[in-house]
């Protein structure tokens, strides 16, 4: 009855168009030729030897959903109450009560008609009765499962059962109709029929277990298609049809199992309802391992979606696929690979995120953890896997690991060519070669990127741990100097002999003690050289400008909290000499007014009334008893010089300096140094 139907729908076979994305291939040979020769080409692999670089760029690779389509709804709420839902149009179904819905249904649709209406057809279970979003067939979803399976997964000529060739065929069946090539979606269910017919005679258990569900589904599907050409014939098979509730328990899982199967590879928002399908699945029919798998794989799916990649796999998630592993009759590559990626994604997610374990985290043991993932793909490539695609995933799994010892590439290489050999010139092969090659390309530019910043880090710390000794080194030598100056020593000595050990801007910082101890703790006699050192100083715009000018704080006085601005004391002291007559003629004035308007425009020191008590304020010291009971001029010979200063002042203040008017040159740096030498040598008299 089932053929009669098949032939009679059957119509003209349109001509087969070839796909312009068909990669023209010559033998394996020519192929692994010309792949080796693009890996042979990056060959820089010394950054990533040996080392781990993790980067959040690995999650991305460890997705067991291949996205195809963007999603033009957002995520709706998910409701954790234990039931199964269903998305249509806004409208929420309760799975637990719809098989009961189903028989009443179909005896109420019975009686009161004989053809085959919408209603008729909601009833049953295939990809159209299952809620996917419409944007799914508005996509090449055609191409999208011809490149992830390949030939391999897709040849049903061949009188062997694989749940991978049923799903692929029969979305590519749905597919061809969606697009309005009913013809050869026709002929697409026409050719899975005739496949699971041969199946029947074969002695294979799971088939013979699940093969009403999986006739059920095919024979709906080829219902919604007829539904489209011919009711008539329609309504035939529909009435052929094995009623969901009335099948064995294994064929009512298969196709709860199959349906959270297409969830997974459709992705999106039906990924909300796939854990419910596939523990429905294991629920029925606790014993088959490849639920078991599928209810992992949802598990998976699931958190992805609703997590992100990033996120750390369940204990549900391994105990599933251990179950599974533990069920099986045999090995079964495809188990352990999704063990594998499950451990690698907890690797990485403790190693990258989760900062409770960074003790345990060391880089020693990561080593060894994605050394233990190296070796479980080398196991699945020992299994000696029939499908290419799987042998290509393996050697995607060794690339995007974080951690790639140059030896592993001879391992990659090997498995590059073993998928080709047992391709058979599969075009969807090369195509997934190509993308691992540009992947490993994109991940050694990115850990040359992360080499680089590593030894830019790795010095930086050098010079910052050097920089560290060296200004605990001269904080200690300037504590002894001003301990020794507590017990009456003279500390300008000590300041000068200092300069010998240090270098740089340690240099500057003793200069600026110096400076300031000339300024506070000496009478006035000293200012003259006091300037002189203080241009020294900030001979260097760098220097004049920095924290050791700006924020100073001299070691001799005991509050920590007299920090000033060294140019604003220089001035407000020359300004004070200037006003007491301090000057011993009148070129000395000038030189005073000269360096004056140079520390307030090198250093931008704004201009601010005289304090003669400043010293006082700074040191809590009464040596300078004369300046500090100043408040203004007394006297008007003091007026008229304090007037005099300020006319000047306004006259040099945009003013070049030049060796005319007392520019602090190298001239006067010579001077300075002379005045310096001089010092020491009275020093060392006394």
């Amino acid at each position: 009855m089932i053929w009669l139907i098949f032939k009679n729908c059957s119509r003209n076979k349109s001509k087969s168009v070839k796909s312009t994305d068909i990669i023209n291939v010559n033998n394996s040979k020519q192929i692994i030729q010309e792949l080796l020769r693009e890996f042979d080409a990056i060959d820089d692999l010394s950054e990533c030897d040996n080392t781990i670089f993790s980067t959040e760029l690995h999650f991305n690779y460890l997705s067991v959903v291949e996205p195809f389509y963007n999603e033009e709804e957002s995520i709706p709420k998910m409701e954790m109450n234990g039931h199964q839902n269903v998305f249509e149009n806004n409208t929420v179904f309760e799975m637990a009560d719809l098989e009961n819905d189903i028989d009443a249904a179909t005896m109420i649709i019975n009686r009161r008609c004989n053809k085959v209406t919408e209603k008729h057809l909601k009833l049953l279970q295939c990809p159209f009765t299952w809620n996917l979003e419409s944007g799914v067939w508005k996509t090449n979803i055609i191409d999208h499962i011809k490149n992830k399976y390949g030939k391999y997964n897709m040849n049903i000529s061949s009188i062997t059962f694989s749940l991978e060739k049923y799903i692929s065929n029969l979305m590519i069946s749905c597919g061809l109709f969606k697009t309005n090539q009913v013809d050869k979606a026709h002929d697409k269910l026409k050719d899975i029929w005739e496949w699971l017919d041969k199946l029947d005679n074969e002695n294979e258990r799971f088939y013979q277990d699940i093969r009403d569900g999986l006739k059920h589904i095919i024979m709906s599907t080829l219902c919604h298609v007829l539904y489209a050409v011919n009711k008539t014939l329609c309504w035939q098979l529909y009435n052929t049809i094995t009623r969901f509730n009335s099948m064995n328990v294994k064929s009512r899982a298969a196709v709860h199992a199959i349906n959270a199967a297409v969830y997974i590879e459709i992705g999106g928002k039906t990924l909300l309802n796939v854990v419910q399908y596939a523990k429905k699945a294991c629920d029925l029919d606790s014993e088959t391992a490849q639920w078991k798998f599928i209810y992992s794989l949802a598990l998976t799916a699931q958190r992805q979606y609703l997590m992100s990649n990033k996120s750390c796999p369940t204990a549900s998630e391994f105990d599933a696929i251990q179950h599974a592993i533990i069920l099986s009759n045999r090995p079964n590559p495809n188990f352990d690979f999704h063990r594998m990626r499950l451990m690698t994604n907890k690797i990485l997610y403790h190693y990258h995120f989760d900062k409770s374990k960074i003790k345990t985290n060391t880089p020693e043991k990561t080593k060894q953890d994605f050394y233990n993932i190296i070796e479980l793909i080398k196991s699945i490539v020992i299994m000696e896997p029939e499908d290419p695609h799987l042998i290509v995933k393996c050697a995607k799994a060794l690339i995007t690991l974080p951690y790639l010892p140059h030896e592993n590439i001879l391992l990659i290489k090997q498995m590059i060519s073993i998928a080709v050999n047992v391709s058979f010139n599969d075009p969807t092969v090369i195509r997934a070669i190509k993308e691992i090659i540009d992947i490993f390309r994109e991940l050694i530019d990115t850990y040359k990127q992360l080499n680089e910043n590593k030894v830019y880090l790795d010095n930086t710390k050098i010079q910052n741990d050097v920089k560290n000794k060296e200004d605990d080194d001269l904080e200690n030598d300037l504590k002894l100097i001003a301990e020794k100056y507590e017990i009456g020593s003279r500390p300008i000595l000590d300041l000068i002999n200092l300069l010998e050990k240090y270098d740089g801007r340690y240099r500057w910082k003793i200069m600026a003690q110096i400076c300031s101890y000339s300024i506070l703790f000496k009478d006035s006699d000293n200012l003259l050289v006091g300037v002189e050192q203080f241009m020294m100083l900030i001979d260097d715009k760098n220097i004049a400008n920095s924290n050791i000018v700006t924020d100073h704080r001299s070691i001799f006085i005991k509050d920590d909290s007299k920090v000033f601005n060294l140019a604003e004391l220089m001035c407000n002291e020359i300004k004070l000499a200037i006003i007491l007559g301090h000057s011993k003629n009148q070129d000395e004035t000038k030189f005073y007014l000269d360096q004056l308007t140079n520390i307030m425009e090198v250093c931008q020191v704004k201009s601010k009334a005289v304090n003669p008590s400043l010293i006082v304020e700074l040191t809590g010291s009464q040596k300078k008893q004369k300046e500090q009971n100043i408040q203004c001029p007394k006297n008007q010979k003091q007026k008229k010089v304090f007037q005099k200063m300020n006319k000047q002042h306004g006259s040099h203040k945009n003013k070049k300096f030049t060796t005319n008017n007392y520019k602090y040159t190298s001239s006067n740096q010579k001077r300075a140094i002379k005045s310096k030498t001089r010092k020491i040598n009275q020093h060392k008299t006394l």
